[in-house]
């Protein structure tokens, strides 16, 4: 009976989400709908000091597809103003937030520790074309059921702002199979490049002969900390670990499977998520 109540329940849900397009738990809820078009402003406002909305977003069958990310951004035309978004799922419960174009992080993750970590001193990078957000965003892979939005103005200023909630690919072209061993991206002599654009992204490359050094880079980023774990690939067995900005020596020679993922467990749009691996024979 339990399993059936439950069953009837989500059942309701799904319905009340199909002909409503708001819950209970936030009957305020302002419904938009997702686009297909970056530059497609869903919607816009003002918000006084410490004022807050909330979205229900709900995005088109036709746009829920494979590769298909959901970005959520807010752009606030007050530079005074900090804006905070917090994206929750249909039940209410939260999975990210973000107060920055760069970056989001899920609940695990403390906003002191954050804030006391500070900026640690920026790496000589690598710089290629990405995608930077207009301001406070959320990426994920498009969700079929809709969401909520909420945005609050934590600034001294009152800002007018605009809301964009639109699908597009992953920069990285590799996305989502190179999350497995089995989706594993080959190095050539060129390198290889990657994005960490959703929480919890874990990518996977291998190189395609044997190798004696493996240089891991990443954008001009403060913030995310791509993390690249060296393995052998043909024992398994660790040989190490490095950061942005750090090489490996690999001795003797041989194939390298490398995992990487973002090390303080952020992610970001690609603008400050991009890593790239290069190897010397």
């Amino acid at each position: 009976m339990k399993a059936l109540f439950g069953v009837m329940l989500v059942g309701a849900l799904v319905t009340l989400s199909a002909c409503q397009f708001a819950l209970p738990i936030f009957p305020d809820a302002r419904p938009v709908t997702a686009t297909n078009n970056a530059e497609d402003v869903v919607s816009e406002g003002l918000l006084k000091r410490g004022e807050r909305v909330v979205y229900a977003v709900q995005i088109p069958a036709v746009l829920v597809r494979e590769r298909a990310l959901l970005y959520l951004e807010v752009e606030a035309l007050n530079p005074a103003a900090r804006i905070e978004i917090t994206a929750r799922d249909l039940l209410g419960r939260v999975y990210a937030y973000s107060y920055s174009p760069d970056y989001f992080f899920g609940p695990a993750v403390s906003r002191t520790a954050l804030v006391a970590t500070g900026e640690p001193p920026l790496t000589a990078q690598v710089i290629v074309p990405t995608i930077a957000c207009r301001g406070p965003c959320v990426l994920q892979p498009a969700p079929v059921m809709p969401i909520f939005l909420e945005i609050i103005n934590r600034g001294f200023s009152e800002t007018r702002y605009n809301l964009y909630a639109f699908t597009g690919g992953y920069w990285d072209v590799n996305e989502p199979s190179n999350d497995t061993e089995r989706g594993a991206v080959v190095i050539t002599a060129g390198g290889a490049q990657g994005a960490l654009e959703t929480l919890g992204d874990v990518d996977y490359l291998v190189t395609a002969g044997p190798v004696s050094r493996v240089h891991l880079a990443g954008t001009m980023t403060v913030e995310i900390e791509p993390t690249a774990v060296l393995s052998d690939f043909i024992t398994g067995a660790r040989i190490a670990t490095i950061t942005a900005g750090a090489s490996a020596d690999i001795t003797p020679p041989r194939r390298v499977l490398i995992r990487v993922d973002s090390g303080n467990d952020l992610a970001g749009p690609s603008g400050s998520s991009f890593y790239e691996i290069t190897t010397t024979p």
